[in-house]
């Protein structure tokens, strides 16, 4: 059997198996990571909530433009704080990684953006209570993304050799 296709390596690296059939290899359970990323994700959410309820309610921008302009920054923040701590990459280049973090954060943005004006033009929900909502459902997504693209990590580890 030759190597895994480009497809396939894309699927394991993003969709974590329940089981390996070769015992050279271990499923790397991220529990620990897990927990730094929502934490990591709360800060950023309060940095975001806090940025643009300040921008709409001082400023008074709208509050999509304040969304856009906050997210800005805790996209940023989100990236040092993810790497350094949440996933803790060390030793690969950071350009890429940010390029990479940076067009996921954009997708987000975006889906963010569109998704709370509906709920807040359509439903009639408060801003701070839409953001909270899609944020919350956009977090699984983004960590599978981030930690498979952004910052290449695989979830199928080789034992060490005894």
């Amino acid at each position: 059997m030759g190597p895994p296709s480009r497809l396939h390596r894309v699927c394991l690296a993003i969709l974590p198996p329940t089981a390996s059939k070769d015992p050279a290899v271990t499923i790397r359970l991220p529990l620990h990571e897990l927990a730094r990323f929502a934490l990591t994700g709360i800060l950023c959410l309060l940095i975001n909530v806090g940025g643009m309820t300040l921008l709409t309610e001082l400023v008074r921008l709208h509050y999509l433009t304040s969304l856009a302009l906050s997210s800005a920054t805790s996209a940023t923040i989100g990236f040092v704080v993810n790497r350094w701590w949440t996933f803790r990459v060390q030793g690969t280049a950071v350009a890429p990684e940010y390029l990479r973090y940076v067009v996921t954060a954009a997708a987000q943005v975006m889906a963010g953006l569109w998704s709370c004006a509906w709920l807040v033009d359509g439903l009639h929900i408060p801003y701070v209570a839409a953001v909270l909502l899609v944020s919350a459902a956009l977090a699984p997504l983004s960590y599978l993304v981030h930690r498979a693209w952004s910052f290449g990590l695989h979830w199928l580890q080789e034992r060490p050799s005894a």
